[in-house]
């Protein structure tokens, strides 16, 4: 029995279209098939129906039978369309080709709806060049032709040619419609052209499009990749309605920015007008707080997953150990991780990659051996995590003979953490090696080679395979430039950085924050505050490691009232400062003795949970101490987890400075007893309280000890201590014979010295020989002939200066 008797032929087209969407397209084809009428939209339309389902190999069988009956084809342009419509849909080329063949076969004209459907199709499958041509060859083109093309080159990455498409369709008197701005803004937030939004935001304005949610959410979107954060949130602001669609993008760029309370600011937003939290939302809240380093605010995130009993979801719980990670909760990202009832792969690498960025090597190598006995197969990600923590040459070794065993040594992102690790360790040559050995030298592994030689301090063989690399036409990244820009912040070497920072322009990597960070430090560690303020003042949006860059070099240049200013700036601008904004500033307050900044800067960074910071914590004993507040400095130095010699030294350096000398000894004493090694400055501070306590003989106990006991060799400054202890006791044979055997020829603080010691002891005739060398030595005479003045009027001898 057939569906259709054979007198129906005339009312079979509409038939077969309406039941074809009930019935499989197979029982529709076959009776088509048995009663003799072939009718071709019929069969597109269930050709259409198999594409959509992913039957492509079927669609295309049936859609090149009906080709061997010509005489009684009837073509229906309306379901051919739909055909091409399901191909694009489904990236499936051989039968959109097909199709397009058959339009051209039986004449049709190529106008707005079918070139629209073409573009469509070639688009979708990746033929920009065959969408472009089919555009070209509709007469008449309309908004919607063109969007099309414009969102096929922007889906594919093409921004510049989607920008020129739209330039073109306003060259036809075209004006965009909503959906040609939510193409072109996607196009332009690939690229980051934060000019090129400017300009369309002003168009949309200027045709109402303002309003318009969609338009809205891709103009926030496109803000955000480009870092305009602020124009962001003023279209947020706008917007008639919010959803998480369009504040998820703000939240994120937020996070990678490092604005924790913006990012935070988003998220109660979201939470107080009850917007419906997504998977997608809730994952991207989770990278900003791991972003951000928000331990509290990742938790109450977390409470939210659990809320939604999204906790089994294996991507959200992922995310979640990675935040715990970054924040360095690995406690509860270890513990999150074990009660995961599935783990894959991606699940161990991220424990793996949080206990590398905390540089804890041997969990590293415990995890490794937990995945081989559980049978979880390493990827390269977990080989290039357990590469770079590698804490002995040996380990890594093994390593590298693993890596040969799985067959994965030539991939190009081993082979870098490969040649990261042997550099590590000093092998140059192995290094070099396993470079020699990739066939396809890529940009990351000679950055790592470059970074090694950059980690050794060899500048000149760093800028030598720097240049080698451009030489040998392999493109250079914000990596490269940043591990080439580490060798050059030094006066030596800044004639290098500056031709570097020439080619940085050339490249277009100045306004890169990373590289525009390092640029302001390079010049500010060289003295050159005014070029380190120009590139400064040239970044499109200043990150806290610029801020924290122009800090510092304003700091080592003594600069305290333009650092303090900066650091204030910073805040004011909604930058959070970090451990080493704090740090930097809470030493500029110590060396220039600002008690009150300090004190507000102390009250701040404790506010937002820095307190146990061990950089700030160094900072704080540092600042305590140089002020005179030395029972503050010793609460927070006993508090400290782990103490350098360098914290040791600090102390008794401010217990020197108010003369409190037996403080200093018995610091010095609990050093030994707890086998810290004391360093040349710690030798410093003992030698000095001898000196200014007149202690001639435990002054020389120290000096002996310092290199009998430790190899420490004595400088100049070391010296001149013990010209002043001697000086101090009038004891001017010892003195005498000091300046005589000394391996250094004294400086001008040394006779600086003796011109005080003259003073006080009224000896002229040493004045005069101290105040003769000390002009011989062509420094600033100023004080030395204030000091042989005042020798001269107390002895009555105004004429002879």
């Amino acid at each position: 029995m057939h569906l259709f008797p054979r007198s129906d032929a005339a009312r079979r087209p509409w038939v077969i279209r309406t039941f074809s969407q009930q019935v499989e397209p197979p029982v529709v084809l076959t009776d088509l098939k048995n009663t003799g009428a072939f009718v071709c939209g019929n069969w597109i339309s269930s050709t259409a129906k198999l594409v959509d389902g992913g039957n492509l190999e079927q669609a295309l069988d049936y859609f090149n039978e009906p080709q061997g009956h010509p005489s009684n084809v009837y073509i229906d342009r309306h379901t051919l369309l739909g055909v091409l419509k399901a191909c694009g849909k489904q990236k499936y080329i051989a039968c959109g080709q097909r199709s397009h063949g058959v339009l051209i076969k039986y004449g049709h004209a190529i106008d707005c709806l079918t070139g629209r459907a073409l573009v469509y199709m070639y688009g979708k499958c990746g033929l920009l060049m065959e969408a472009q041509y089919v555009l070209d060859k509709v007469p008449s083109r309309n908004v919607s032709l063109w969007t099309c093309l414009i969102g096929a080159y922007a889906d594919h990455g093409h921004a510049r040619k989607a920008l020129d498409c739209m330039k073109r369709m306003k060259l036809d008197g075209l004006l965009p419609n909503s959906v040609s701005f939510i193409c072109i803004l996607k196009a332009c937030g690939d690229i980051r052209a934060s000019h090129e939004c400017l300009r369309i935001h002003c168009e949309i304005v200027k045709l109402g499009f303002e309003e318009d949610v969609f338009v809205g959410s891709a103009l926030v979107d496109a803000y955000s990749k480009s870092f305009y954060l602020l124009e962001a949130q003023k279209v947020v602001d706008v917007l008639p309605y919010i959803d998480s669609v369009i504040l998820t993008p703000l939240l994120v760029s937020y996070g990678e920015r490092g604005l924790s309370e913006k990012a935070f600011n988003c998220w109660k937003r979201i939470l107080k007008e009850e917007i419906y939290l997504d998977v997608v939302t809730l994952k991207c809240s989770v990278k900003a707080c791991g972003s951000t380093r928000s331990l509290e605010w990742g938790r109450e995130v977390h409470i939210e997953i659990v809320k939604r009993g999204l906790e089994i979801n294996l991507a959200v719980c992922n995310t979640l150990v990675d935040m715990y990670a970054k924040c360095g909760s690995l406690t509860e990202a270890e513990v999150l991780f074990h009660g995961l009832p599935v783990k894959d792969v991606v699940s161990w690498n991220i424990l793996l990659h949080g206990y590398c960025e905390h540089d804890l090597g041997y969990k590293v190598y415990n995890c490794l051996e937990q995945m081989r006995r559980l049978g979880v197969p390493p990827t390269t990600v977990t080989f290039v995590c357990c590469l770079t923590t590698c804490e002995t040459l040996k380990v890594g070794q093994e390593m590298h003979l693993e890596v040969n065993k799985l067959g994965i040594e030539s991939n190009k992102y081993v082979v870098s953490a490969l040649v990261d690790m042997y550099v590590k360790f000093g092998l140059f040559t192995e290094a070099l090696k396993g470079l020699d050995e990739l066939t396809d030298r890529n940009i990351v592994s000679w950055t790592a080679l470059i970074g090694g030689y950059a980690e050794h301090s060899l500048g000149e063989e760093a800028m030598h395979f720097f240049s080698k690399m451009i030489s040998k036409g392999i493109p250079v990244d914000v990596v490269t430039f940043y591990c080439s820009l580490k060798v050059c912040g030094d006066k030596s070497a800044l004639s290098r950085g500056q031709e570097l920072h020439a080619f940085i322009v050339s490249e277009g990597f100045e306004r890169d924050p990373y590289i525009g960070s390092m640029l302001v430090e390079m010049y500010a560690t060289c003295g050159f505050l005014r070029d380190a303020e120009e590139v400064f003042y040239r970044l499109l949006a200043p990150t806290v490691a610029s801020w924290t860059s122009l800090i510092v070099g304003y700091a080592k240049n003594g600069l305290t009232v333009e650092a303090l200013n900066s650091a204030d700036t910073m805040q004011l601008q909604g930058l959070p400062m970090n451990a080493i904004s704090y740090a930097c500033s809470l030493r500029v307050c110590a060396n220039a003795g600002v008690l009150n900044q300090g004190l507000k800067l102390y009250t701040r960074l404790v506010r937002e949970g820095f307190e146990r910071d061990c950089l700030i914590g160094k900072a704080l004993v540092d600042f305590y101490a140089k002020c005179g507040l030395l029972l503050e400095a010793q609460n927070v130095f006993d508090k400290l987890p782990s103490i350098s010699s360098v914290l040791w030294t600090v102390l008794m350096t401010g217990h020197a400075c108010r003369g409190e000398n037996l403080q200093i000894f018995e610091l010095f004493r609990r050093t030994e007893e707890q086998g810290i090694e004391a360093d040349k400055v710690t030798f410093l501070s003992l030698l000095t309280a001898c000196s200014h306590a007149g202690l001639v003989d435990e002054g020389l106990y120290y000096f002996a000890y310092m290199y009998r006991g430790y190899g420490i060799a004595p400088s100049m400054d070391h010296l001149n201590c013990i010209v002043d202890v001697y000086s101090r006791a009038g004891q001017f044979e010892r003195l005498s014979f000091l300046l005589e055997k000394m391996p250094f020829q004294p400086d001008l603080s040394t006779w600086h010295i003796i011109l005080c010691m003259c003073r006080k002891w009224g000896d002229v005739v040493l004045g005069r020989h101290a105040f003769e060398s000390a002009l011989l030595l062509g420094e600033n005479p100023h004080l030395a002939s204030l000091l042989m003045f005042s020798i001269c009027m107390e002895a009555d001898l105004r004429g002879y200066v």
